[in-house]
């Protein structure tokens, strides 16, 4: 079980994460936002706090960086809830152009749980 075993993250492997996230290549974009993903499945309190930055990862550039970002968040959002900002920054990226990215949000809005009742007024 994930409780039984302790994952330790030094400062140094956070940085690397975020070193990864705002790297000017695509690729390791995408391998960093899957890492964060891989680990915060196995890890719920580093999902819990990855979770900010992979919402963050929605406004990537890259259409298929954005891509993976939802995927992930969908695949680690029965472990975490979504905060109103968090919420705020998924619902404008509903205005993308890409039907699969909109698909995909859809999907992860739908398996989403919010932190508070707020977050779900219009």
């Amino acid at each position: 079980q994930w409780y039984q075993r302790r994952v330790v993250i030094t400062a140094g492997g956070c940085g690397a994460f975020i070193h990864g996230m705002e790297d000017e290549y695509s690729a390791v974009r995408s391998n960093t936002v899957q890492a964060m993903c891989t680990l915060s499945t196995s890890c719920p309190e580093f999902g819990v706090e990855s979770m900010s930055h992979l919402v963050d990862m929605l406004n990537d550039e890259i259409q298929g960086v954005r891509l993976l970002a939802i995927r992930s968040l969908r695949l680690i959002s029965e472990n975490v809830h979504l905060h109103e900002d968090q919420l705020e920054t998924v619902m404008s990226v509903l205005e993308e152009s890409n039907v699969e990215i909109r698909h995909n949000l859809h999907d992860l809005l739908s398996s989403c749980q919010l932190n508070s009742q707020v977050s779900a007024k219009p």
